[in-house]
């Protein structure tokens, strides 16, 4: 219950705070300079504190979880067996570009159809020991053919085309009263001997197939004997594959 003497004792109070207040602001004004500096100062660093919050933290992130940085770029892992990406992915800029391996050609000079060709021993191309005479003669090919073959004279083919590398069917047309013998020699390999039966007479041709062994392009093929050692007359040979 409210007494009177709790009136007292709350008024003497009242009075004697109002008294400090009234002996702090007006007895000493120095205290009050100090006071409001010190309440300004206050308000001031909490207006920034609230400021530099809200900057730091957007409204709408605010109770977000931060996000985690994502990592710099790591090496890549290279698997046993495996290249790493410089040797087995794109190629860096030292590496040299593969060379190109060109096919073979399927012959090194250009040569005619493999039809059965005919090479004419007085040709201005056929290479003749000098002193060979050319003779002429209806049946044989051309009109002509050549004599004194044999007893170390050649007459040699320098030019006689293949379309490829094999076997190939060479005919010699010969003209002979006897049997005579004749060497035969290929791309300057060793030589063959031929012995070759009477044509008929020495204005009679005849013809006798060997198989030889030709290269691709250009081949050389010599008719010849030793020394002593007479061979037919020649007309001509023919080549086919």
């Amino acid at each position: 219950m409210f007494t009177a003497g709790a009136a007292a004792r709350g008024h003497y109070r009242g009075r004697r705070r109002a008294g400090f207040v009234r002996f702090a602001f007006s007895d000493h004004p120095e205290l009050t300079v100090v006071t409001v500096l010190l309440i300004a100062v206050a308000i001031t660093l909490l207006v920034r504190t609230v400021a530099i919050g809200s900057s730091a933290r957007p409204a709408s992130t605010v109770g977000a979880e931060e996000p985690v940085a994502s990592p710099g770029p790591h090496a890549p892992v290279v698997m046993p067996g495996q290249l790493p990406p410089s040797a087995s992915g794109s190629p860096s800029t030292n590496e040299k570009a593969p060379v190109v391996a060109l096919p073979p050609t399927t012959s090194p000079v250009p040569v005619p159809s493999q039809a059965l060709i005919s090479y004419e021993a007085e040709a201005a191309d056929a290479i003749r020991t000098p002193g060979m005479p050319i003779r002429n003669l209806a049946i044989a090919s051309g009109g002509q053919y050549i004599g004194g073959l044999g007893r170390g004279n050649a007459v040699v083919f320098p030019n006689v085309a293949a379309e490829g590398s094999g076997d190939y069917t060479l005919t010699i047309y010969y003209l002979s009263a006897e049997i005579r013998t004749v060497q035969l020699r290929i791309n300057g390999g060793p030589a063959q001997l031929l012995t070759l039966a009477p044509s008929g007479g020495w204005q009679e041709v005849a013809a006798v197939a060997v198989r030889v062994q030709l290269l691709v392009g250009f081949n050389s093929i010599e008719l010849s004997n030793a020394p002593g050692e007479p061979s037919p007359d020649l007309d001509r040979i023919t080549l086919q594959g």
